[in-house]
């Protein structure tokens, strides 16, 4: 069974521990002990910068989250005064406020946390959205949320892959639309040194090698040779090979004016 738990986490170095609780394992349908340390890595800022010097222990489980959460909150009541403890704060059992706010935020409050289109936004300025890059294929929450949005007869496609004519759509409304300098500076500090496979994985890399194969002309690009610190490559597709870089990369090596890619150029 499936329950909430209550854990402690103690500093191998120091000796520092952390009590938590958690219950939202229960809706990822995880076991605490493939929770803790594989999943969630806590949301102290004084334990998860350094989660693996820490030691898990489980303490115990609960039917009720509310049960958890009291147990924890005794735990760190009692061990409050204890200069390793780094729990900064608890609740006395009883307390009404828990689970809930007790009073609205203010129109000044609700005002800094709204995004560009006047909603509240509920992630923090210069991290990514939860749900960035998970399908539901992948991701059980995904997954659920789209089958509720399905059982309440929202047709949104939330979770699912674009149709391929959406896509050609997008690409078409996206031709020869003229990128920002800072956009271009980028994408290029992303691919730097990156093989295809990290960069459009395995089939786009295959994609992209079937394409640079298919060279023609004498002055093409892909068709002349490369000069480089451990020899010379008939093309652009041997040399790719040989050092696992991305045809990106050895051609802005070839290009570069830097002292450091002297060595790289076309013959």
């Amino acid at each position: 069974m499936i329950l909430p738990y209550v854990y402690k986490l103690t500093n191998k170095i120091t000796g520092e521990f952390y009590f938590g609780y958690r219950s939202k394992n229960v809706c990822l349908n995880l076991k605490a002990e493939h929770d803790i340390g594989k999943k969630y890595f806590t949301s102290s800022k004084y334990v998860k910068n350094n989660f693996y010097n820490f030691h898990i222990e489980i303490l115990a489980e609960f039917f009720s989250k509310n049960d958890a959460y009291d147990f924890e909150q005794e735990l760190i009541e009692q061990n409050f005064n204890n200069i390793k403890c780094l729990n900064k704060h608890y609740q006395k059992k009883g307390d009404k406020s828990r689970f809930k706010h007790d009073k609205t935020h203010s129109e000044k409050s609700k005002e800094k946390m709204r995004g560009q289109r006047g909603k509240i936004n509920r992630t923090k300025p210069g991290h990514p959205a939860w749900n960035k890059g998970l399908s539901k294929e992948v991701d059980i929450r995904i997954a659920i949320m789209a089958t509720n949005r399905h059982l309440a007869g929202n047709n949104h496609q939330f979770g699912l892959k674009y149709s391929k004519d959406r896509i050609d759509k997008i690409k078409q409304k996206l031709t020869g639309r003229k990128m920002l300098d800072c956009q271009i500076q980028k994408m290029s500090q992303a691919k730097k040194d990156k093989t295809w496979e990290e960069i459009y994985g395995a089939e786009g890399a295959a994609q992209r090698r079937e394409s640079s194969a298919k060279r023609s002309g004498n002055n093409h690009v892909n068709s002349k040779k490369i000069s480089t610190p451990y020899g010379i490559f008939n093309s652009i597709t041997e040399t790719t090979k040989h050092y696992n870089l991305s045809d990106y990369t050895i051609r802005k090596r070839c290009l570069s004016k830097k002292e450091k890619w002297k060595d790289w150029f076309y013959l």
